[in-house]
């Protein structure tokens, strides 16, 4: 999903207006008019306001996201780094989501934070800057969400075949799948490098050379419609309903092997208060009475070894399924914003490029980047194994110090 516009009715009137309207596009991002339906207005004092409100966002919030996106994924790679998660492999897939979370954060928030500092879109350098860029913007945002689907289903087959967790949930695999998912991105992306470009054109009333820069340079149908759809369904529809899917699985799965392991536990016991019955009442083995009760008693069973790693299973499959739930969830909520931006902003909004336009987009960009910047947090605050090893590592580092 980049950040661009599917739609503008501008850009199919007459020539005086696309020279009118491109003018104000290059030259004029921090200027006082705007454009609507019936023409160009100067700005309003509410005008003036939602735009200082939107350029405010622009540099501090987008500053913001970056510092701490920065802080937090390489504190989650470090982590995931530890011994603790070191051999598995949804740790090598939250590493590479890490990464990719920075990608997304510098290079579309850079945008933003340049052009409220600057007033100027650093799209408008040249054509082929401009081209990347848009491309650039558009797969990394589709990596992170498929390294999401990824790592969601990979603890699904280990919550449901944990026997062959060492078969197909390797960290070879995981590499593996992230190779395929970060080439398929980039070229299903593609298309956009022929979309967008800067296009000259003579205007002979007024006998001027018009440049418009970094434009969608033929709004066909294929693009107006097809395409957004296309876009629309390997973002957001299908992880959506992937993410969806296999989380609910993972959560009926949990509770299932909870529920199994509780009554195992209970089974054990009832047989074991049997078992201390029966040998109560017998006096040639009186003696063995207080060792076996203690045994039972404390144990529960004749084998506390494999009980107690059941229950830690259960407890560890648990917490990586509240993890990735919330983790899913925090996704859906923050990216579906931009979407309906995209779908109605021009139903919405009776003008182009308006304050109010810009602020609202600037305002579902910052929400749908707030996911790439928070996960860590989302860790520390479902996963008991990762607070464990965070705090031991800053433990650690304080006792290097003190030494």
């Amino acid at each position: 999903m980049s950040d661009f516009k599917y739609k503008n009715k501008n850009m199919i009137s007459t020539d005086s207006d696309m020279y009118t309207f491109y003018i104000l596009v290059v030259n004029n991002i921090s200027g006082e008019t705007s454009i609507g339906e019936d023409g160009v207005h100067p700005f309003t004092a509410e005008d003036i306001l939602l735009k200082s409100i939107d350029n405010f966002l622009k540099i501090y919030f987008s500053m913001l996201l970056m510092i701490l996106g920065t802080v937090f994924n390489i504190l989650s790679v470090v982590v995931l780094q530890r011994a603790a998660f070191k051999r598995t492999a949804t740790s090598v897939f939250l590493q590479y989501l890490a990464v990719i979370d920075v990608l997304v954060l510098y290079n579309g928030l850079s945008r933003q934070f340049i052009e409220g500092v600057l007033h100027y879109n650093i799209r408008f350098l040249n054509e082929h800057l401009c081209r990347f860029h848009v491309w650039t913007t558009s797969f990394a945002p589709d990596i992170s969400v498929w390294t999401l689907v990824a790592v969601t289903i990979e603890r699904l087959i280990a919550v449901a075949w944990p026997h062959k967790v060492k078969i197909f949930c390797t960290k070879t695999a995981a590499r593996v799948t992230m190779i395929v998912i970060c080439i398929v991105a980039m070229c299903s992306n593609l298309p956009r490098l022929l979309f967008f470009g800067d296009r000259q054109e003579i205007n002979e009333t007024r006998n001027i050379t018009v440049i418009s820069k970094c434009i969608i340079l033929q709004q066909t149908v294929f693009f107006v419609e097809v395409w957004y759809w296309i876009d629309n369904t390997k973002f957001l529809i299908v992880p959506s309903a992937i993410l969806l899917s296999c989380s609910t699985g993972i959560i009926c799965l949990v509770i299932r092997s909870r529920q199994r392991v509780n009554r195992r536990h209970v089974k054990h016991l009832g047989n074991d208060e049997e078992k201390h019955t029966a040998t109560s009442c017998s006096v040639d083995t009186a003696v063995s009475i207080p060792t076996q009760t203690g045994k039972f008693l404390q144990h529960g069973s004749m084998h506390p070894e494999k009980n107690k790693h059941a229950v830690t299973i259960a407890r560890r499959d648990i917490s990586v399924a509240i993890t990735l739930v919330v983790v899913n969830t925090v996704f859906l909520v923050s990216n579906l914003p931009v979407n309906v931006y995209f779908l109605g902003h021009l139903d919405l909004f009776h003008c182009d490029d308006c304050p109010a336009q810009r602020l609202m987009f600037t305002l579902v960009l910052m929400t749908m980047y707030t996911s790439n910047a928070t996960n860590f947090l989302l860790y520390c605050a479902t996963g008991s194994r990762f607070r464990a090893e965070l705090c031991l590592m800053f433990a650690s580092l304080f006792k290097i110090k003190d030494i």
